[in-house]
């Protein structure tokens, strides 16, 4: 594995002053609940690390929109000496951040709320840069995005990336390089932004279970009848992907109709009135066969229509897979992640190699084996 900038590279002793780029891009309901604390949870580790190294801690973060006072409501029962300002630029923020103490932690609003993030705006890195002796990004589920957090202030400042950034590379490398045989399952909606990753890994992969809305688009290439089912059209499949021996798609479905009643069928049978929203029994027990004979398995993206209730499919493999030994499993995307968390309430005895907390980030990894983040701190 190539070598890259760590914590340890920048020599933190107590009274530096860090600034660190997180990823809290969590659901978030009309309430103000967090639905998913999943990536907050990953990142409190980091923090904790370098406020036992004596530093200050400035966190900058982002979720898509709003306001991040649900997210700084739940770190304050989790961290120490944390405080949150709700604002990102200005004469508020530098004197707090000024007044940041050593093991002091201090998370600034939601970096896309300044239009400068989004467009790389040097301005706008300059400022965020003025809050810090050094920059960590532990942020890799964001770093496939060329924003002023994440390419702007390696520029700027000593820069490493953080233990959770590291760890995500070493696990998804595994994926990069497997150990045959290998099976990759891929799933979720938006066909055009996992061509790339499927026609890499057409070429590694011993065999591909291509689900969810994806398999769709092959079914219907193929010309079977998939009535109201979610699909693609603006994506043609090419003729190497759709000839591919190695993929593998579901031949038996769970399939709802327009009264809202779901019966379990063969893909040559599904009527024009319903849609497909989940994979059934026998294909499931196809999968598991075939996973118990793989020593690499990589998982990206759901199944079926889990939001809507159908992730009996999702939760069965989970639980085939996860209770598997003597495997590389490596599970990833936002929707994904909810399912494996929502199951490891219940089934705490399931084990995987690694639980990526990035979606586009690891498909945009493991498409090119770099990300935007890396590159710049590189």
């Amino acid at each position: 594995m190539k070598k890259y900038r760590e914590i340890k590279d920048l020599k933190i002793k107590k009274g530096s002053r860090v600034l660190l780029r997180l990823d809290f891009n969590v659901p978030i309901n009309e309430s103000g609940k967090i639905l998913e604390t999943f990536r907050i949870d990953e990142s409190i580790p980091t923090i904790i690390s370098l406020q036992k190294k004596g530093a200050s801690v400035v966190v900058i973060a982002h979720k898509e929109s709003g306001s991040l006072t649900p997210v700084a409501k739940y770190l304050k029962t989790k961290l120490t000496n944390f405080s949150f300002v709700d604002k990102i630029v200005g004469e508020e923020v530098l004197m707090k951040v000024e007044a940041l103490k050593s093991g002091e932690v201090l998370l600034l609003e939601n970096l896309r709320l300044d239009g400068g993030e989004k467009n790389n705006d040097k301005a706008f890195a300059k400022i965020l840069a003025s809050y810090g002796d050094v920059y960590i990004n532990d942020a890799f589920s964001a770093s496939h995005r060329k924003h002023a957090s994440i390419v702007g202030l390696p520029k700027l400042l000593p820069s490493a990336l953080g233990p959770l950034f590291i760890k995500e590379i070493i696990a998804l490398d595994k994926a990069l390089n497997p150990k045959a045989p290998f099976l990759f399952i891929l799933g979720g909606a938006k066909f055009e932004t996992k061509l790339k990753l499927l026609t890499n890994f057409v070429k590694k992969a011993d065999h591909i279970f291509v689900g969810g809305a994806l398999a769709h688009s092959f079914l219907s290439a193929e010309g079977y009848e998939i009535g109201q089912s979610l699909l693609d059209s603006d994506v043609k499949l090419p003729k190497s992907i759709l000839s591919a021996k190695n993929i593998i798609l579901p031949f038996d479905v769970v399939a709802l109709n327009d009264k809202n009643l779901s019966r379990t069928c063969s893909v040559n049978d599904v009527e024009k009135d319903e849609k497909i929203v989940d994979f059934g029994r026998s294909t499931l027990e196809v999968i598991v066969e075939i996973a118990k004979e793989a020593k690499t398995i990589v998982w990206n993206g759901p199944m079926g229509m889990y939001e809507k209730g159908f992730d009996k499919g999702s939760k069965d493999l989970l639980i085939a897979l996860g209770a598997m030994k003597n495997k590389t499993v490596i599970l990833g995307g936002g929707d994904t992640v909810a399912v494996v968390n929502k199951l490891l309430k219940t089934k705490k005895d399931l084990k995987f190699t690694h639980i990526s907390t990035g979606g586009g980030a690891m498909i945009d990894f493991l498409s090119g084996g770099s990300l935007p983040g890396i590159d710049a701190v590189r």
